[in-house]
């Protein structure tokens, strides 16, 4: 799911408040051409049987599309714990 603009907002304003100036470890841009809301299923040796995911902001970059990905809870994306703590 395609991130809008106030969940971009929080993106930039996460990044903004630790201090994080993005650039694409990769080719060293710093433009991002896509952000968007991804999950990312726990994997125990058997795919998708524990029911534990967790959702990420995936950010593509513009130049060379290596996808980087970040929990998006800490980012005020989604609500809720870790699955590891609930």
């Amino acid at each position: 799911m395609k991130l809008d603009q106030a969940q971009i907002a929080k993106v930039n304003g996460w990044f903004d408040s630790q201090g994080i100036l993005f650039r694409c470890p990769i080719c060293g841009n710093s433009q991002t051409r896509e952000a968007s809301l991804v999950v990312a299923p726990e994997w125990d040796g058997h795919p998708l049987l524990t029911g534990k995911a967790m959702p990420m902001v995936r950010l593509l970059c513009s130049k060379c599309f290596h996808a980087m990905f970040f929990a998006a809870g800490p980012m005020g994306i989604v609500q809720g714990k870790p699955s590891d703590e609930r």
